[in-house]
């Protein structure tokens, strides 16, 4: 029964991610790093240490790393299953 439950679950949260786009916050932190390749996340990771905006790092590096990952597997829906929507 738990494996129907979260069957499920899986196929409801990801039904529709070919109708999903960028919303507000997405033009800013998704949207530059679409089909960057993945070898210039670590130039970015220092990058974001070194200069530290805001004094966050981490919140601007990881939608730059889901964003460049998730592009390399199948464009605007592989960031979204890669972020977990």
């Amino acid at each position: 029964m738990v494996s129907a439950v979260a069957i499920t679950a899986f196929v409801a949260h990801f039904w529709r991610i070919t109708s999903l786009g960028l919303y507000e916050d997405d033009y800013f932190a998704i949207a530059p790093n679409l089909g960057m390749p993945i070898s210039g996340l670590w130039r970015l990771l220092i990058f974001f240490f070194q200069i530290w905006p805001q004094g966050r790092p981490l919140n601007h590096f990881l939608p730059a790393a889901l964003a460049s990952v998730g592009s390399s597997f199948g464009g605007l829906e592989g960031v979204y299953a890669v972020a977990g929507v």
